[in-house]
């Protein structure tokens, strides 16, 4: 069985809200510097959101002016292959403490298979973070950016069917205003 869309989806989480749910499993912990990655010709921009072979996240908080896009390759995860996430995000609030709400949904199905809210603190999160963002500091502030490679392989760490998921990723910090929010489609297939 595959089960790399909760792992996927937890790197994500990480790394554009900065919480670490799930590290293990992430084999390759070193960021990939994105503009040394598209100068070298090792990875092509088709593969940051043009090409059929990418997938991508959608912001659902809908404020004017915001930068959001996380978009990974190869859009069809499998275990024990690497996918690349690239991100470039504008935080638009500042975050000290807050809660994090996180959804899956199989396809085709109304309720979630995945549902959890829970008080996320900056500082418990900032070293397991550091490895990845190392400029990264509390309290995160408002436009604060984020504009990266990072390499992941996907290994077993959650036991899910091949299928097509739906995800979506929500933060409220500590004045209880929506700071982040996202949600796509993530398709896995059978090794």
């Amino acid at each position: 069985m595959a089960s790399a869309v909760l792992h996927l989806f937890l790197i994500i989480t990480s790394v554009t809200s900065c919480k670490i749910l799930v590290a293990a499993g992430v084999n390759e912990h070193q960021p990939i510097n994105s503009v040394n990655m598209v100068q070298s010709g090792s990875f092509s921009e088709n593969m940051l959101g043009n090409g059929q072979d990418s997938a991508h996240l959608v912001s659902c908080l809908g404020v004017k002016g915001e930068q959001f896009n996380v978009t990974w390759t190869p859009a069809v995860l499998k275990t024990d292959e690497t996918v690349y996430v690239y991100v470039d995000v504008i935080t638009t609030q500042k975050f000290t403490t807050g809660k994090v709400c996180t959804s899956v949904w199989l396809d085709n199905i109304p309720d979630p298979i995945y549902e959890e809210c829970r008080v996320q603190y900056c500082d418990q999160f900032i070293p397991a973070v550091l490895p990845y963002l190392p400029q990264l500091k509390c309290p995160i502030p408002q436009g604060f950016h984020i504009k990266q490679v990072f390499p992941f392989k996907i290994v077993p760490t959650i036991p899910l069917p091949a299928g097509n998921y739906k995800a979506k990723l929500e933060v409220w910090n500590e004045d209880s205003v929506h700071t982040l929010c996202f949600t796509g489609n993530i398709v896995i297939e059978d090794e």
